[in-house]
């Protein structure tokens, strides 16, 4: 029901964009537009993500509507130069190409992602440790997949380092830096350091 009407509701703003003589027109600039449909884009996203989960048997064609409608979400937030809802959205993209195993594009997003918390921290003063930390992790994954033992102990390090300096406790995230780190320690044959 959820995914009907956030569908329902993002065809009415899509609908309203594209007419020219719309009350709305009066009160909403193009970017507030282009802001609306963005969050119901990830909602949507969201949605398949949980159909994802709760459907096995589809469970693929799932996260592919997941990733299309996160990547729009994503794209509509760039065109609208708003850097800051880019830096709160993209890290569930990045949860679906991580199920996808779509690594070279996880690699892509993840730097990005780097490079955009990066520049929000130095412009706006905001601490943004959890994502950096998720996105590191995020690179010792593709680096483990890809065998590249030495960068994804890196990797899982910062987030780990990253993980530290946050003043929000968040466990699961620190169980699974740790989890990455523990496998490059043994494939690099540091199995005491593994353990």
């Amino acid at each position: 029901d959820a995914l009907e009407h956030y569908q329902k509701s993002l065809s009415f703003w899509q609908q309203i964009q594209a007419q020219s003589d719309v009350m709305f027109k009066d009160t909403l600039t193009a970017q507030q537009f282009q802001e609306r449909e963005g969050v119901l884009l990830f909602y949507v996203g969201l949605c398949y993500c949980r159909k994802a989960d709760l459907q096995p048997a589809q469970n693929h064609a799932n996260w592919q509507e997941a990733k299309t409608y996160l990547q729009k979400c994503v794209s509509i937030f760039q065109h609208a130069d708003r850097q800051d809802l880019v830096a709160k959205f993209i890290s569930q993209l990045g949860q679906v190409l991580r199920r996808l195993c779509a690594w070279q594009e996880l690699e892509i997003l993840a730097q990005n992602a780097l490079v955009i918390y990066q520049n929000l921290s130095q412009v706006q003063g905001v601490s943004l440790d959890i994502q950096f930390a998720q996105h590191y992790g995020f690179l010792a994954e593709v680096a483990l997949h890809r065998q590249q033992w030495q960068a994804a102990k890196q990797s899982a390090e910062k987030a780990l380092q990253t993980l530290e300096r946050s003043l929000i406790s968040k466990p699961k995230y620190q169980a699974l830096y740790l989890l990455l780190l523990a496998r490059s320690q043994r494939s690099l044959g540091h199995l005491n350091l593994a353990a």
